[in-house]
């Protein structure tokens, strides 16, 4: 007989397009950015993200995140995303000069 899972697991292994009562894609999007970095007490602020943010800028933070081993994964996307919107906003300055 096979091992019980307990609801953690359960919850765990949900899959955020089914039974997360997603109506947008965004809303699907921020539920598995929460899941990824392991976050779930600041739910709304992905959500927010997902919906507002640059979609490559959250991947690019993402992959970030889950590439090294860090104590905090959530800690270090906030960290990259925040150093991306840096370069894209110096990157978007210099062409404005340039013109």
């Amino acid at each position: 007989m096979a091992n019980p899972q307990s609801i953690e697991e359960l919850l765990r292994d949900r899959d955020p397009r089914k039974g997360s009562y997603a109506k947008y894609e965004w809303q699907a999007f921020g539920y598995e950015l929460m899941r990824k970095l392991d976050d779930p007490k600041h739910r709304g602020i992905y959500m927010r993200l997902s919906k507002n943010e640059d979609r490559s800028l959250l991947m690019k933070a993402l992959e970030t995140a889950i590439d090294g081993n860090p104590r905090s994964r959530a800690r270090v996307f906030m960290w990259k995303l925040k150093e991306l919107r840096k370069l894209k906003k110096e990157k978007e300055l210099g062409e404005l000069v340039k013109s």
